[in-house]
């Protein structure tokens, strides 16, 4: 299995766009699957779930795991917060992990959503340019 696949990339251009990826991005955390967190990171790693609810309400958004257990199929896992309280989720629901806790071989294919947003605004400008060219180009076509 390939190191990366798991960790899901901050794609937005604005907050609104991914509030949970921009708000990881504010406090050094990375969205990561559940599975890869499970067979990847040393399970006393802390993890957190983000509450957009909680967030909505003016409070911190961020709700430690406590725990991870996976089922029998390997689809699902237990999620077991830090108050006690059991959550069933699919293999692919994204928690969040510290950037720093990452294997650095994985930390460098990292990309943040300020990173997306400037090669998406780069990728515009780079066709705007062309289209320019094109049409200021005297040349018959």
């Amino acid at each position: 299995m390939d190191i990366t696949q798991g960790i899901l990339p901050h794609r937005y251009i604005n907050a609104s766009d991914d509030p949970e990826a921009w708000a990881a991005d504010q406090c050094g955390r990375q969205g990561v699957t559940v599975e890869w967190f499970f067979r990847q990171m040393d399970p006393d790693t802390p993890a957190w779930v983000y509450d957009s609810h909680a967030n909505e309400c003016g409070l911190d958004p961020w709700r430690e795991i406590e725990g991870i257990d996976p089922f029998v199929d390997g689809e699902r896992f237990d999620l077991w917060m830090i108050t006690g309280k059991g959550h069933e989720v699919q293999k692919d629901f994204r928690i969040f992990v510290q950037v720093k806790a990452i294997p650095e071989e994985a930390r460098s294919q990292l990309v943040t959503g300020e990173e997306y947003r400037r090669k998406v605004f780069a990728d515009l400008h780079a066709r705007v340019e062309e289209k320019l060219a094109q049409r200021d180009d005297p040349s018959p076509s």
